[in-house]
């Protein structure tokens, strides 16, 4: 997810400050106030050390990713003209989040804007 996925979507925009390019376009955003629990996802499992290693660093130095678990997930991703879902490694952040079925409660917990949440 990118910036302006979560200029869209985050009520404390200001999270930006100290988020963590990933790569071209995955942003990690890190949790404070209402941001709860966060998650960035790679496409190839030998990014996961690299990715971990950026996030404990930063976590260091500004807080923001505590808690951090693997587990293996799926995303959609553009291929040429169709969207496939394709396997992905999801390094989550802050409190867990698999126990929460209603999507807007999740949005919360992500610090999302009641406007976007459904």
């Amino acid at each position: 997810m990118n910036r302006s996925y979560y200029l869209q979507r985050l009520e404390d925009i200001s999270l930006l400050k100290h988020s963590i390019k990933i790569n071209d376009s995955n942003l990690a955003v890190p949790i404070r106030g209402k941001r709860k629990s966060g998650y960035i996802c790679v496409y190839r499992k030998s990014s996961i050390s690299k990715t971990i290693k950026n996030l404990k660093n930063h976590h260091l130095q500004f807080g923001g990713f505590p808690n951090l678990r693997i587990y293996k997930g799926k995303l959609y991703r553009q291929n040429k003209k169709t969207l496939k879902l394709y396997p992905a490694y999801c390094i989550e952040f802050g409190k867990k989040v698999n126990n929460i079925k209603n999507t807007k409660d999740m949005g919360r917990m992500y610090g999302y804007k009641e406007s976007v949440l459904f």
